[in-house]
């Protein structure tokens, strides 16, 4: 546990609390898990630094906190699905056959359609937005042996599939937002500029980067578009 810096972002939940403290398989389920029928949950910048009764914590909260009150409802740790088929999205519930069966008369069938980078996007697209919905923040996701079906799913996740790796690829991406890409190439090409990425690669290097988008405000890093919230409430607590 640990107490919000003044600096810092801080927001907090309130509600009854489900989780573990534990393996329950390894210890007694009984002490590895824990119900809090009112509890808190702070965050630092996005980060959990405390959980615990919500009349003991109250006091660690600085008077700008933002809390959201989900009282009477459960707030537990994102779930963690260890194996999952989103090609299998469209036949959930069908008819329960045996395992071969099952395979050739649905499941084959309906991956079949993942060769229509239409089918694929659409069904990745719902699959993202039910497995959040539901709660579960980490999967293991199994895709249909057609690469389409691959590059729906990351980008039905990540919001974008543009080619930034071949030159082709990244004058396509600046033509369709009217940047002048010969210009822009002819302004890379420069020594003083390529010696300054050079000596930026470095810094960012230095600092802990390790990919994009990263985000420095007042010395703390944000990695990643999930980060933006973060970052632009970092900003107006700075202002």
């Amino acid at each position: 546990m640990g107490t919000p810096g003044d600096k810092a972002f801080v927001t907090a939940l309130r509600g009854s609390l489900v989780f573990c403290r534990d393996d329950p398989f390894l210890t007694d389920p009984k002490k590895a898990f824990v119900h809090e029928p009112d509890g808190l949950v702070i965050c630092r910048d996005g980060v959990i630094q405390a959980v615990g009764p919500f009349a003991t914590l109250k006091f660690e909260l600085p008077p700008e906190a933002e809390v959201a009150d989900y009282s009477g409802c459960l707030i537990t740790p994102g779930f963690i699905d260890t194996h999952i088929h989103y090609v299998q999205t469209g036949i959930i519930g069908a008819q329960g056959y045996q395992l071969l069966d099952w395979l050739n008369e649905y499941t084959f069938v309906a991956e079949q359609a993942f060769a229509d980078a239409t089918v694929a996007s659409d069904t990745a697209r719902i699959f993202c937005d039910e497995l959040l919905r539901q709660g579960t923040t980490t999967a293991l996701v199994f895709c249909s042996v057609h690469a389409g079906s691959v590059d729906a799913l990351f980008e039905a996740m990540w919001a974008g599939s543009d080619d930034l790796v071949s030159e082709e690829g990244r004058k396509n991406f600046l033509q369709t937002r009217n940047i002048a890409a010969a210009d822009l190439w002819k302004l890379a090409s420069e020594p003083e500029i390529m010696i300054l990425q050079i000596q930026q690669a470095k810094e960012a290097a230095d600092r802990g980067v390790f990919g994009a988008p990263t985000m420095f405000v007042d010395g703390e890093m944000f990695f990643g578009n999930d980060r933006l919230p973060f970052v632009e409430a970092r900003l107006k607590g700075i202002s």
